[in-house]
């Protein structure tokens, strides 16, 4: 059984945590001061007080020991959940989003990392409000759960449930022995990067608010922006160019960044699932850049440009934009719906059904097909050098049901209220896979602030689902879960 006290205890500490991460959009408030520090110091404090009500209550203070699988499960779902409602209430109370139901949709889209937005002009918003927006993705990036993780030893609740049902895909290897160790590296390894983006980024022209706040958004993968025109608001292929290549970084399995860093080399550059991500990646940018050159009419160079900035980003699921991609050829529109699908590597911060379980499955095709010469052959699924065990291959064609299943009952549902197939079709991919824009009215020059209500909450639930891979929250659901 769950036990609910424990839980509960654990909610209010990362509630705790996002209070105490709050602080820093308020300084900017208080620096800028553009009138919205009241409407972050409310979403402050009711975050705080409610954090510590749940983590302070006597009822909750004995709750020790070991989480289970499924206490693992309820903490990640109920903490995206409660993390999101709460990140919501600075716009809420700030009277720059519509409604409640836009803030929390808002709100997801930032935690989530997806970045489909309900606003037309962000860049009206201000400083404070905006630098939240923006910062909210960053902390979603990794994720807060294992944030949380580096206090959970100090409660007297252990974390490996909590670490697998954070990051359910089929990497979750732990990094060091010690999983608070594990927690404290990645993130070493995020701020250093986003560190090294925001140098780049101010470097090429950005001031430093927008360098930092872009940082952010491009080392979650999220792909807010404070700018209108996203990334196309700075007309530098330098600036162009950075982004591409920390967005493509964000792709990558961060254990991969550990052995870079522990200059295993070999390890890196023998990775199955890195080699199809960039091969992937390579294929998007030159097909896109030829059907440019000889459909659009536009030279090699800024095509080019164009077309690795795009493909990155929508392969990444970060959905920065340099330009109207609902302007480009039919055949560009199905590969930038492929990059939706596909996603990047396991364990990284982009969403999608992810290349490693893609390559299993064309690893799993390969081998039926030599099994129908060789019946009695034994050929096993493999990632590389790695084999693939049974059930997990199992397990991957499970989750590609389901996620099929969701994109075709939230695309039917879209369609029924009165939205287009594009639209229809796109919004839920990239909701699902936590890209951002979509096509045609959800497109990069458009937003999310034309669906109807029933279709926000049906996106919201996506957005939630494909940041936590679907089983993790579709599981607590099941009839068995909740039996002793």
């Amino acid at each position: 059984m769950v036990n609910g006290a424990r839980v509960t205890r654990i909610l209010g500490w990362l509630l705790l945590l996002m209070g105490v991460s709050m602080l820093m959009p308020l300084a900017v408030s208080f620096i800028y001061a553009e009138g919205d520090s009241a409407a972050l110091g409310l979403g402050l404090g009711v975050t705080l007080a409610l954090g510590s009500l749940l983590a302070f209550l006597p009822v909750f203070q004995r709750q020790r020991g070991e989480l289970t699988v499924r206490e693992g499960f309820v903490v990640v779902t109920a903490g995206w959940l409660l993390m999101s409602l709460c990140g919501a209430l600075p716009f809420y109370f700030s009277g720059q989003f519509p409604g409640l139901l836009d803030s929390v949709f808002e709100s997801v889209s930032g935690f989530t990392t997806t970045g489909s937005s309900i606003l037309h002009k962000p860049s009206e918003l201000t400083a404070g409000i905006a630098y939240w927006r923006m910062f909210m993705q960053w902390i979603g990036g990794l994720g807060i759960v294992l944030f949380g993780l580096s206090i959970l030893p100090m409660l007297g609740v252990g974390g490996m449930h909590l670490f697998k049902a954070e990051t359910p895909g089929p990497s979750s290897e732990k990094i060091t022995p010690r999983l608070k160790d594990t927690a404290k590296l990645l993130w070493r390894i995020y701020i250093l990067l986003t560190s090294l983006n925001m140098l780049v980024y101010w470097i090429g022209g950005m001031s430093f608010y927008d360098a930092s706040a872009h940082a952010f958004t491009t080392m979650a993968s999220g792909g807010f922006s404070t700018q209108d025109a996203s990334f196309g608001a700075w007309d530098s292929s330098f600036l162009h160019y950075a982004g591409t290549l920390f967005m493509f970084i964000t792709g990558i399995n961060y254990t991969l960044h550990f052995r870079l860093y522990q200059k295993r080399w070999q390890d890196v550059f023998r990775d199955g699932e890195l080699k199809l991500y960039t091969g992937l990646t390579l294929g998007a940018i030159v097909a896109i850049t030829m059907m440019e050159v000889i459909y659009g009419g536009m030279e090699f160079f800024p095509a080019l440009e164009d077309a690795a900035f795009q493909s990155t980003s929508i392969i990444t699921s970060t959905g920065y934009a340099t330009t109207d991609y609902n302007l480009w050829h039919p055949l560009a529109h199905m590969v930038i719906l492929c990059l939706m699908v596909v996603g990047g590597m396991a364990g990284s911060t982009a969403g999608g059904f992810k290349v490693v379980r893609l390559k299993v499955l064309i690893s799993l095709a390969h081998q039926s097909l030599r099994k129908m010469l060789h019946p009695r052959a034994i050929f096993p699924v493999r990632v590389g050098d790695r084999v693939i065990p049974p059930e997990m291959v199992l397990n991957i064609a499970g989750f590609l049901v389901l996620y099929l299943g969701i994109i075709a009952f939230t695309m039917l549902l879209l369609a029924a209220l009165g939205h287009g197939m594009e639209t229809s079709l796109s919004a839920t991919i990239a909701c699902l896979s936590n890209i951002g824009p979509g096509l045609n009215d959800v497109g990069p020059a458009g937003n999310f602030a034309g669906i109807h209500p029933l279709g926000k909450a049906a996106l919201i639930a996506c957005m939630l689902l494909g940041r936590l891979e679907i089983y993790t929250v579709l599981v607590i659901f099941g009839r068995d879960f909740w039996k002793k």
